[in-house]
């Protein structure tokens, strides 16, 4: 069976918590790409995202938080983007580790300014990440219900929908 590997979130608001909240739960260890360091450092010491669902606390012996965006992309397999799409551009402009061998799945809602594309189009246009190697995460209304296991109808189907999107990926490496 394919193996997805290390799982790195991209981006530290609310969904791109709440997200970081249910992999680490399944997996035990995560890489988190924040913007800023003080950011991080707070993180550090509180056990929480200081700026979002900040009731929601995480293992620090599980999580590994970096500002280095490019030490993130080389050291994690699966890349989960959770960014706001006007600024997707400028993120990915800082990169200079290749993504294409990468599984990418965007949790980002709009079109890359300026493109007119979809996140995960634009990653297969601009970045050669081929569609196989792309997925989709729609999100809920309330990231903080999600990250507290408050969970109605419309997000147990993304959760269904990351899980179906993964283990389709690895039937698929099967074959």
């Amino acid at each position: 069976m394919f193996d997805i590997g290390k799982i790195a979130i991209i981006g530290s608001g609310s969904w791109a918590t709440a997200i970081a909240k249910i992999v680490v739960e399944h997996t035990h260890h995560i890489g988190w790409y924040f913007r800023r360091d003080d950011k991080i450092e707070e993180f550090k010491r509180r056990g929480h995202n200081p700026t979002y669902l900040t009731s929601v606390k995480f293992n620090m012996k599980e999580v590994m938080l970096s500002s280095d965006i490019n030490a993130i992309v080389q050291e994690y397999d699966t890349l989960v983007f959770v960014t706001p799409s006007p600024y997707l551009k400028a993120l990915l402009k800082k990169l200079k580790t290749k993504v294409s061998s990468k599984l990418i799945v965007t949790a980002i809602k709009g079109i890359v300014p300026d493109e007119n594309l979809v996140c995960s189009e634009y990653f297969h246009e601009a970045y050669n990440v081929p569609y196989d190697n792309l997925a989709v995460i729609g999100g809920p209304s309330h990231a903080e219900e999600v990250a507290m296991e408050r969970l109605t109808i419309s997000q147990w189907v993304v959760l269904i929908s990351v899980r179906h999107v993964l283990s389709r990926r690895c039937w698929r490496q099967t074959m």
